[in-house]
């Protein structure tokens, strides 16, 4: 079994006091790890682009000049992502259901409605996650491999002959050692959940790495060099994930 997951939750609510209330009731569930909001799908496009929430409370109708391109844009993009409607009456049911968006709540928002939309993506988030590592990890009692799906079947490798992987759209492209690359069908964010209880660190949006191939790192530059069998690699990383990689290297 997979051990308790938190979660990330974006608000978008133009209504102060709906957002804040929803904001307060989120913040008092020891399973949330961060709410962030927006007035509108404007300002949550701005923000959704380095967050990746697991849950979006979006208020419906729409509200910005993004409108309802924004909920085509977070099902292509984020698509672990549960999305719930939030308005004040049920008229907009049916939109909901054009939207193939099937999580309705009502407004003023209560604790009981809240709390049953955060169990449900809480379970989802885990049933999910161990689908992934049940797929891709396969175990010995001597050995960890994981099992790629590539364009052309399945490879086999181990943690260790992973250097870095980069995202590739809704693929990810693995540098290994041997200088070997391959494209393989899965995404960096769900790979980024296997790859974890490894040591792999996400170092930015497009790259997650193997701490065990890095030499050095240029923190006016973000450029982190990784070497490998006598080879250099040059990786892009953001300072957040440059700093997250130096603490936990202090601790």
């Amino acid at each position: 079994m997979i051990s308790s997951q938190k979660i990330c939750v974006l608000i978008i609510d133009s209504e102060y006091e709906s957002c804040i209330n929803m904001i307060n009731l989120l913040k008092s569930d020891s399973q949330i790890s961060l709410v962030e909001s927006a007035s509108d799908s404007d300002e949550a496009l701005m923000k959704i682009i380095n967050f990746t929430p697991d849950l979006i409370l979006l208020e419906y109708p729409v509200v910005g000049k993004t409108g309802n391109d924004f909920i085509g844009f977070v099902k292509t993009r984020f698509e672990d992502a549960t999305m719930v409607f939030v308005s004040k009456n049920k008229d907009y049911a049916a939109e909901a259901i054009r939207h193939e968006i099937f999580n309705y709540v009502l407004k003023p928002v209560s604790t009981k409605k809240l709390k049953a939309v955060v169990e449900k993506v809480i379970i989802a988030k885990q049933t999910s996650m161990q689908t992934i590592i049940n797929q891709v990890i396969a175990k010995t009692s001597d050995e960890t491999k994981f099992r790629f799906q590539t364009p052309r079947g399945y490879v086999f490798a181990e943690p260790d002959e992973i250097i870095y992987c980069r995202a590739e759209g809704y693929y990810s492209e693995f540098i290994l050692t041997g200088e070997r690359i391959l494209l393989c069908m899965i995404t960096l964010k769900k790979l980024e959940k296997v790859l974890n209880q490894f040591n792999f660190v996400r170092v930015g949006r497009s790259n997650l790495i193997n701490p065990k191939y890095l030499r050095k790192i240029y923190r006016e530059s973000n450029l982190l060099i990784l070497f490998a069998e006598g080879k250099e690699y040059e990786v892009k990383g953001a300072k957040p994930g440059i700093r997250n990689l130096i603490n936990s290297d202090n601790e």
